[in-house]
């Protein structure tokens, strides 16, 4: 089995993704945060299930980014799938766990405890 060649630029890249990352992932929990914590009208309808979704758009696009970037890079500075696999899976979970325990937090524990209860006001 032939070797693959290796890239000394994407091995940078990808540290560089990585650390662009960081603010991707803070954003988006903290978006999640944030939206799913703030004040209701009385004209709003309770739909929790729909509301957890909506919100965790940013979170789910943010990884998949994440895991998709990284992977590309990741395959071009290693030479084997498996750990440019494993390099990019862990690298995305490492930084949004972080985040989440952070978010977690910042909101006192009640970060899905407020999702959960998510209405939308249908104007």
């Amino acid at each position: 089995m032939a070797e693959r060649r290796t890239s000394g630029w994407a091995s940078v890249g990808f540290w560089l993704a990585a650390a662009a990352g960081v603010p991707a992932m803070v954003f988006a929990w903290f978006w999640f945060g944030q939206t799913s914590t703030s004040p209701r009208g009385d004209r709003c309808e309770l739909l929790p299930v729909l509301g957890t979704v909506v919100l965790s758009l940013p979170i789910v696009v943010a990884h998949a980014l994440g895991v998709t970037a990284l992977l590309w890079l990741a395959l071009r500075a290693r030479s084997s799938t498996a750990g440019a696999v494993w390099s990019a899976s862990a690298c995305v979970a490492a930084v949004s766990v972080t985040v989440l325990l952070v978010a977690q937090w910042f909101w006192r524990g009640e970060l899905f405890g407020a999702a959960a209860s998510v209405g939308f006001c249908w104007v």
